[in-house]
C-alpha cells in the first residue's frame, strides 16, 4: 500500500473524472481498471468516496460509499480481463454492458455476485434512493486458478472454463450474502489500520470472502456433494427458502410457511440450512438480523429504536440484549463509535 492520493478532475487519459454538478443531479465517474489497480488511491467527489487498494499486481479491491439523494454513473472498460466478486451492503446498482448487444444486470442491498466480462465496456448507474456501500474484489483468472487448482473439478464447468482461460464468454453468478460475509465486508469498510497491518488485515479478510463465495459456488455444482445428503433440487429449494426467510426481516415467515411453500419437511429444512449455511433456520435468521442491525446503526438517519423495529424486534430491550450478546457492546455505544469515525 504505497500511497493515498486524491484524484483531480481530468478528461480523457483514463483518469477519474466527475462533472461539476449540483445536488440531485447525476454525477459521472470514468474509470479504467488498468489505471485503478496501479496503487492505493482514494478519490473524493463531493460526498462520494472511492478507494482502490492493491494487494498484488493482479489482485485488488475497490470500496465505494456515497450518500442518498445523489445519483451517480460509472463508466468502465474491462481491460485487463479480471474476475469481479461484488458485495452490496447498501444501494441499488444497474449495469449496462456493451459489445455483442447490450446486457442489463441489476443488484440490490444484500446481494453478492461473481462476474467475468472480458474486454467489455459498460456503465453502472447508481440510484440515489438510499446510501451506497459496495465492495468489489478484482482478481485475474490466473491468480485465482493458482489458489483453487487442487479443487478445480468441484467448480461448475462454466466457471472452470473462466479459470483455465478456455472461454472468452461472459460469466455471472448471483446469490444473497450470507451473514458471515456481510460481517466481513463491514469489518473491511470499518477497519482502522494503517501501513503493513492494514495490508495484512485486508488480505486475510478478502481471502475469507473468496473462500465463502467459492464454497457457495462449489455447492451449486451438481457433481459436488460434500456429504450433506441433499440432491440438486433440494439444495435449490433450500436456497430459495433462505431468500424468502430474510426478504422482510420485520415480518419473516414461520417454519410452517417455509415447509408448505417449498415442499420440504421440517427435518429436511433444518438439515439443509445446517449443511448449506452452518446454522438452523431461525439461527440463520437471527444472525442476519444482527448483521443488518450492525450495519444500520452506523448510519446517521436511524436511531436504535428504528433499527430494532426494522429488523423485526418490537421490544427494544430485547433487541438491545440480543445485540449485546452477539457483539459484546450496546447498540447505542456501537452507533456512537461508528458515527465518530
Amino acid at each position: 500500500m504505497q500511497r493515498t492520493k486524491h484524484a483531480n478532475k481530468h478528461q480523457g487519459n483514463g483518469k477519474p473524472h466527475i462533472s461539476n454538478t449540483t445536488h440531485k443531479e447525476n454525477k459521472q465517474l470514468y474509470l479504467k481498471e488498468a489505471f485503478c489497480r496501479k496503487r492505493t488511491r482514494t478519490s473524493h467527489y463531493t460526498d462520494w468516496d472511492l478507494q482502490q487498494i492493491e494487494l498484488h499486481s493482479d489482485f485488488w479491491i475497490s470500496l465505494l460509499t456515497g450518500p442518498p439523494d445523489h445519483n451517480m454513473t460509472i463508466s468502465y472498460h474491462k481491460k485487463p480481463s479480471l474476475i469481479d466478486f461484488g458485495f452490496i451492503l447498501s444501494g441499488c446498482l444497474k449495469h449496462r454492458l456493451h459489445g455483442n448487444g447490450t446486457e442489463r444486470i441489476e443488484g440490490n442491498s444484500g446481494l453478492s455476485g461473481i462476474g467475468f466480462f472480458p474486454d467489455r465496456k459498460g456503465i453502472v448507474e447508481i440510484s440515489g434512493s438510499q446510501p451506497i456501500q459496495v465492495m468489489h474484489i478484482h482478481i485475474s483468472p490466473k491468480r485465482l486458478y493458482e489458489m483453487v487448482c487442487d479443487d478445480l473439478d468441484a467448480m461448475p464447468p462454466t466457471f472452470r472454463n473462466v479459470l483455465t482461460e478456455h472461454s472468452g464468454d461472459n460469466y455471472l453468478s448471483k446469490c444473497v450474502m450470507a451473514p458471515v460475509a456481510w460481517s466481513i465486508v463491514l469489518e473491511i469498510f470499518n477497519d482502522g489500520f494503517q501501513g503493513l497491518p492494514k495490508r495484512l488485515f485486508l488480505e486475510c479478510k478478502v481471502l475469507e470472502l473468496l473462500t465463502l463465495r467459492l464454497g457457495y459456488l462449489m455447492a451449486e455444482n451438481d457433481k459436488y456433494h460434500p456429504g450433506n445428503g441433499l440432491n440438486l433440487n433440494e439444495r435449490e429449494r433450500i436456497r430459495a427458502a433462505r431468500e424468502w426467510l430474510i426478504r422482510d426481516l420485520s415480518a419473516p415467515p414461520s417454519l410452517r410457511d417455509l415447509e408448505n411453500r417449498f415442499c420440504l419437511n421440517r427435518n429436511k429444512l433444518q438439515a439443509g440450512f445446517h449443511a448449506l449455511f452452518g446454522n438452523s433456520v431461525f439461527g440463520h435468521l437471527r444472525e442476519h438480523k444482527m448483521q443488518k442491525a450492525h450495519f444500520l446503526l452506523g448510519k446517521a438517519d436511524m436511531n436504535v429504536s428504528q433499527v430494532a423495529w426494522s429488523v423485526g424486534y418490537e421490544n427494544v430491550s430485547q433487541f438491545t440484549k440480543a445485540f449485546k450478546k452477539r457483539f459484546g457492546i450496546l447498540p447505542r455505544q456501537h452507533r456512537q463509535l461508528s458515527l465518530n469515525k
